[in-house]
């Protein structure tokens, strides 16, 4: 009978003290914790913009690959050429069409795709005759050769890259030890010979050469991380091991895209991986931030910004498109980068059709107030055309936009087809009387509220355009 009653309540119990304890050891082990600012994330040069996935990079791989009933066994990032790229690895032509077996069990070619390369454009294919890769069969696989070596730990990833080291193509893969109903611990590189699987060299993350591009495990750092906002209790990163029950904390999060560790280059600092948490109880408000950067795990928490998360930004971004008579919309990256003081999400939007990505649009949606600068990849020539005519309208709206700080003197509202005007009269700080509109379909409930609030005599300060129309209530 004890059995039966303590089963429903000790089973979850024992998942949940598994969770916690790896989110307590992710806290311990994080190189700092921190507050974050707006000037965390750097600027990009527009050229060097990641703008694809490996699904996208897989998609161009089918069509590039030299033999149609070859298989692409794997898409990851690696170097090659001295530029970040998708590397897919092609196997032979599998026996009778769907076994690989004997000399079909082995690699013929890589497929390599610039992460800026949106069409394939600038794809090579770089012949690569080699016995071990990622989705061979057997112990072919070089995962799976990699546990048979190291039987006690488990593999997730495995890439290839260029090294300077060995000139030549190798194979990285990252690891990490399961403790028993415990956290997931000691994460490690091997490096391996794609051609005899040999094992070359192993290291921690922190001390690997800087050519290992993804020294952390990516679904090591994934659980873990997802584990440490599950318990997130406080601003100050306090863990809870009854958090979620009944109710979550203002300050538990959630990874913001499911699997959405995301690889982007910071100048500077080369490939880093940055990995986005929502706030769970508001999932379009963005909490905090993990960096994987190469000497270590960083946290910042970046709630004091309300900033949007990378959902609500793809919303934005996706809204009011026209629609498609087939396909769908899809926007499977969301980048945040600086332009000058602003924080930016950098989005590609693709139509997807019959398995192939097609540059549709691109946008970067203002990560502090919504705000959408978006181009139609079709009117301007391409991807990349797009990405640097949305940069030119960032930078001729901030020329646009002037801010005006002062009392409010006056307010007068009125009907003019069918939508409301706020007519606003503010003493500005150096005694001149200037009258702005107030459009409320164009402004947030928020900003609308704010307006509605304000008395004569109170502070305001608005954003307004060249027509003295307001498009942002700032105080």
């Amino acid at each position: 009978m004890i059995t039966v009653l303590m089963s429903p309540i000790g089973v979850p119990l024992a998942f949940r003290a598994v969770a916690f304890s790896r989110a307590s050891y992710m806290l311990e082990h994080f190189r700092e914790v921190a507050v974050g600012s707006i000037d965390l994330f750097p600027e990009i040069n527009p050229a060097q913009l990641r703008l694809t996935t490996s699904e996208i990079a897989r998609s161009i791989a089918e069509m590039k690959k030299t033999s149609a009933a070859a298989w692409v066994t794997s898409v990851h990032l690696g170097m090659y050429g001295g530029e970040l790229c998708w590397i897919a690895t092609v196997s032979e032509p599998p026996l009778f069409g769907s076994l690989l077996l004997g000399e079909s069990n082995r690699l013929r070619e890589i497929i390599v795709v610039p992460v800026t390369d949106a069409t394939g454009e600038r794809a090579k294919v770089v012949p690569l005759p080699a016995s071990y890769g990622e989705g061979l069969w057997f112990d072919r696989d070089i995962r799976v050769h990699a546990q048979d070596m190291f039987p006690t730990r488990t593999f997730t990833r495995a890439y290839l890259t260029w090294s300077p080291e060995h000139n030549g193509l190798v194979y990285v893969t990252t690891s990490y030890y399961e403790v028993p109903f415990g956290p997931l611990t000691d994460p490690m590189v091997h490096i391996w010979d794609p051609r005899t699987g040999a094992l070359l060299a192993q290291y921690r993350p922190e001390e690997a050469p800087d050519w290992v591009v993804q020294r952390w495990d990516e679904e090591w750092l994934e659980a873990m991380g997802a584990a440490f906002g599950e318990f997130r209790w406080t601003a100050d990163n306090e863990l809870n091991f009854w958090n979620g029950l009944p109710y979550y904390s203002d300050r538990s999060a959630e990874p913001a895209e499911p699997e959405g560790l995301r690889y982007q280059i910071w100048p500077g600092e080369g490939l880093v991986g940055v990995y986005l948490f929502q706030n769970k109880r508001n999932p379009s408000l963005l909490e905090l931030v993990i960096i994987a950067r190469r000497d270590g795990i960083y946290l910042y928490s970046l709630d004091h910004l309300a900033l949007i998360s990378p959902s609500e930004a793809k919303a934005v971004a996706r809204a009011g498109l026209p629609e498609l008579p087939s396909g769908e919309y899809t926007t499977p990256l969301a980048l945040l980068y600086r332009i000058g003081s602003d924080l930016y999400y950098h989005i590609p939007i693709f139509i997807l059709q019959d398995g192939h990505y097609y540059p549709a649009y691109f946008a970067l949606v203002r990560a502090t107030d919504r705000r959408l600068v978006r181009v139609s990849c079709a009117g301007v020539g391409g991807l990349r055309e797009a990405v640097l005519a949305a940069y030119s309208l960032v930078g001729r709206e901030a020329e646009r936009y002037i801010t005006l700080n002062g009392t409010l003197v006056g307010r007068y509202e009125y009907v003019e087809g069918g939508n409301t005007r706020i007519w606003l009269e503010i003493r500005l700080d150096n005694g001149t009387v200037v009258a702005v509109l107030a459009k409320v379909e164009l402004l947030d409930p928020e900003d609308v509220y704010l307006l509605l609030s304000k008395e004569i005599g109170d502070r305001i300060s608005v954003l307004v355009d060249e027509n003295m129309v307001v498009v942002d209530v700032l105080e």
